[in-house]
């Protein structure tokens, strides 16, 4: 879990941070966890250099030629990708080997590599987690973030930045990469109980390790299920069945029906291990009668939002005309 296996091969950091690139850099806004970062160049060149990070990662460890095993990856690379609202060069692309202790890598740009012994192994709600993570790596341009610290930080202070900010970013994957397998219409506690069983929750630490342990990661992103619920649902184009929200209960899992009424900060007690939790699936100030409020991102007008109104519909502004996606904010347990 070396800082070598986020981005084996790949020219990204070494080419920003030998340039004087701070002085330009750009904030750049990361979807879905809202987090302000700088990035010191355009999405042009970090597509140029994504390109050269994945063919030096294939002509290092050999292209995978299964056309079953090249398909499934494409298809669900694809799918997701589709949803996420960015129309990048894609592609998904299946390798021989890599490191011992990686299964998929991200280099910026859209681009994407997968471990071929592991695709071939594993079922699709495994595949789909890995492959939306390396996605949300891609849409949060991690890479050129990283490279663009290169700029800012040397020797001792560049390695404590580089391991704090790829543990922020791993994190940051995790949930985002839920959040789109999400509303590809994947179910999300597929994929979160394969983050929390044995073939993922590595309980490994070590403290050169860039990346998180895999427990604290899946502990981490759990927070994150309901808003990935959420867009599930959306993308289903339906509600949960019946008058109630399924919730799964933090502590052992099970999933419980709450009342559609039920707003933030309800009790909630397990049938299964008798313990008791705050609900929060509900977006904040909503109800099922009078729904919640939003903001126009272009003229900032408030604007009511019906209670059937799901994450990634479009909502139009009546004061400016613009046309926005409806999204949930955890966080906030609001719209946004």
């Amino acid at each position: 879990m070396k800082a070598t296996r986020f981005y084996q091969g790949i020219v990204l950091a070494a080419a920003l941070a030998a340039a004087s690139v701070a002085s330009r850099a750009a904030e750049y806004t990361v979807p879905i966890t809202g987090r302000k970062t700088l990035i010191s160049h355009d999405w042009e060149t970090e597509i140029r250099l994504g390109e050269q990070g994945l063919a030096k990662c294939i002509q290092e460890n050999g292209i995978c030629t299964d056309p079953a095993i090249n398909a499934r990856v494409q298809q669900i690379g694809r799918r997701i990708a589709a949803v996420t609202g960015y129309n990048l060069p894609w592609k998904f692309v299946v390798v021989n080997d890599l490191d011992a202790d990686c299964v998929g890598l991200a280099f910026g740009g859209g681009k994407v590599a997968i471990k071929a012994d592991y695709a071939a192994r594993v079922d699709d709600a495994q595949l789909v987690a890995v492959i939306g993570h390396e996605i949300g790596h891609n849409v949060a341009r991690h890479g050129a973030e990283r490279g663009s610290w290169g700029s800012l930080h040397e020797g001792d202070a560049l390695r404590l930045a580089d391991r704090a900010l790829e543990r922020t970013t791993e994190y940051e994957a995790d949930r985002m990469g839920l959040v789109y397998l999400a509303m590809a219409g994947y179910d999300p506690r597929e994929a979160m109980a394969y983050r929390e069983s044995g073939a993922w929750c590595d309980q490994r630490t070590d403290p050169d390790d860039t990346h998180p342990c895999f427990a604290d990661r899946a502990r981490h992103v759990r927070k994150y299920l309901p808003e990935a619920l959420c867009y599930y649902y959306a993308a289903r184009g339906r509600t949960p069945a019946g008058d109630e929200w399924e919730v799964p209960c933090p502590h052992c899992g099970t999933h419980l029906d709450v009342p559609l009424t039920a707003s933030p900060g309800t009790k909630v007690k397990c049938g299964a291990c008798q313990r008791v939790f705050a609900f929060s699936y509900v977006p904040e100030k909503w109800t099922a009668a009078k729904g919640g409020k939003t903001r126009c991102p272009g003229c900032r007008t408030e604007l009511a939002v019906p209670w059937s109104t799901s994450p990634a519909m479009d909502i139009r502004c009546g004061a400016c005309g613009q046309t926005f996606r409806c999204t949930y904010v955890a966080k906030r347990g609001t719209t946004q």
